[in-house]
């Protein structure tokens, strides 16, 4: 991840030709690394050991919403045991066709909205499509007829939409409550998910 000049400190004009020498789909929909995998995996543990969404599902009707790319369709699936058909074209995509075990009082759906802060807008004053997408999901969500949202996102987009100082870790379970009014509270960890070796999970 580059780290750009503050936007008083340097023209835009020269950071827009870096752009074109990265491989920026890739870069934006790429699947989960080797560790990843092994993240996901340890938390497919902890979910079926805890019974996650069943016991959730048991007292509330539930829906699952995630992230159109790839590592999030992954981790999602892991989770839940649950991921939508894809809305992109991406043969590497191995839950292309989607995964639906037909668990009662389940709905899932994609949101583009929920895609990672993209190369575009990390750059100085290009921020604002950004804080658009989370003004409009938070809008959304506050008309689903689900009280409890299972979200599978990324961690620049949970750090902006929680107003958090810090990045989520990968494969981190997070609560947070929402009011009647729509406002949301602070975020509780459920789940430390960054170890690979199983040991360290809360």
């Amino acid at each position: 991840m580059g780290v750009f000049p503050s936007e008083e400190d340097a023209p835009r004009e020269p950071l827009l030709p870096l752009l074109g020498l990265l491989n920026v789909p890739y870069l934006v929909d790429c699947p989960l690394s080797p560790t990843g995998v092994l993240q996901t995996q340890n938390l497919k543990k902890w979910s079926t050991s805890t019974s996650f969404l069943p016991t959730l599902t048991s007292s509330s009707p539930t829906l699952i919403v995630h992230s159109p790319l790839q590592r999030a369709r992954q981790t999602c699936l892991a989770a839940t045991g649950y991921v939508t058909p894809s809305s992109r074209m991406n043969l590497e995509d191995p839950t292309m066709n989607g995964v639906n075990p037909g668990l009662d009082n389940v709905r899932v759906e994609e949101s583009e909205l929920m895609i990672e802060k993209t190369p575009t807008e990390w750059l100085p004053g290009m921020g604002g499509r950004l804080d658009q997408r989370l003004i409009d999901f938070k809008t959304w969500l506050n008309t689903v007829p689900e009280k409890q949202v299972v979200v599978v996102g990324h961690s620049q987009w949970f750090k902006k939409i929680l107003g958090m100082t810090f990045k989520f870790d990968n494969c981190d379970v997070w609560v947070v409550k929402v009011g009647e009014e729509g406002e949301w509270g602070q975020a509780t960890r459920m789940y430390k998910g960054n170890e690979v070796d199983g040991e360290n999970q809360m």
